[in-house]
C-alpha cells in the first residue's frame, strides 16, 4: 500500500471512494466534509439530520456521488465521541477500512485527515 500526502481539492481527487471521518456528536460539518456536502446538496447532512449517519465507532456510510466529483463514493466512517477516540481506535477503524479496500480491489482512495474536518 502507498501512502501520499496532498494539498489539492477533494473534488478533483481521481478515486474509488472519498473517506470522511466523522466524530459522534458532532454538531457541524467542517473542511473537507463541509465541501463535500454543499457539492452533494447537502446529502451528508441531511443523512445526518435524519439520524442515518451517527458516527458511533467504526460506523460505515456510503453515499453514491452519480458524477458531481469524479470519485464515485463517499464513506463517511464513524469515529465514535471524541474523547473516547484514541490511537487503538483508529489503527482498527483504518485496518478494517483498508481490509475492505482489499476485498473490493479498491486500489484508490482518499482519506480527508485535514484539521478542519477531523477537528
Amino acid at each position: 500500500m502507498n501512502i501520499t500526502a496532498i494539498d489539492t481539492p477533494v473534488e478533483d481527487q481521481l478515486v474509488a471512494d472519498v473517506v470522511v471521518p466523522y466524530f459522534e456528536n458532532s454538531t457541524t460539518l467542517t473542511g473537507s466534509a463541509k465541501k463535500l456536502d454543499t457539492l452533494l446538496n447537502q446529502s451528508i447532512s441531511k443523512l445526518i439530520d435524519d439520524k442515518e449517519i451517527t458516527g458511533k465507532v467504526s460506523e460505515t456510510t456510503s453515499i453514491y456521488t452519480y458524477g458531481t466529483i469524479k470519485a464515485k463514493k463517499i464513506l463517511l466512517v464513524g469515529l465514535g465521541t471524541i474523547e473516547n477516540c484514541d490511537l487503538e481506535t483508529i489503527r482498527t477503524i483504518f485496518g478494517k477500512l483498508t481490509s475492505r479496500f482489499k476485498v473490493k480491489e479498491i486500489n484508490k482512495s482518499l482519506i480527508c485527515l485535514d484539521s478542519q474536518t477531523i477537528s
